[in-house]
């Protein structure tokens, strides 16, 4: 492996300062506590992964099962899903070093698999800060969700990818 180039690895718990800092640097207006991304990553470690270049951190993907239409709200320290049926991507970051590697697309088929292997009927996602339009190239389409959730952003499109 070439570590000039960013590649995916699984989350680790000593990876939590880390998303900490560099989600709430990378979005200032979606704020989030330490304690509600280590609960979204203690809800499904195999989910959750780190993008690594050069031995060290440099983006992340927190994802986890959720219901469909009902996904977790933005800060949300305590979210059991009722019936799981989509791994939902709620936040993808990268670094300016990270970006242009085609991470997102690797992470996209990791968590399809682990979505698969669940039996789950795909993938979802809430779109913010309008990059609902970036989403679309991945399969995601707009769905129908809780306005609670998407009012804890400060709005945005849910999206789903079934499979």
């Amino acid at each position: 492996m070439n570590p000039a180039i960013p590649a995916w690895r699984p989350m680790r718990e000593a990876d939590l300062g880390f998303v900490d800092r560099l989600g709430n640097s990378i979005y200032p207006e979606h704020v989030e506590s330490f304690a509600a991304f280590a609960a979204k990553f203690r809800a499904s470690p195999d989910s959750c992964m780190v993008a690594e270049k050069g031995g060290r951190g440099a983006g992340y993907c927190l994802a986890l099962p959720a219901d469909a239409g009902k996904p977790p709200r933005l800060d949300q320290v305590r979210y059991v899903p009722i019936a799981p049926s989509f791994i939902h991507l709620h936040d993808i970051a990268l670094s300016e070093a990270a970006r242009g590697h085609g991470l997102v697309p690797l992470a996209i088929d990791r968590l399809a698999d682990v979505a698969r292997a669940k039996s789950f009927a795909g993938l979802s996602l809430i779109a913010v800060m309008g990059t609902e339009t970036m989403w679309p190239r991945y399969g995601f389409k707009p769905a129908p969700c809780d306005r609670a959730v998407i009012a804890s952003f400060g709005g945005g499109v849910y999206m789903t990818r079934p499979f």
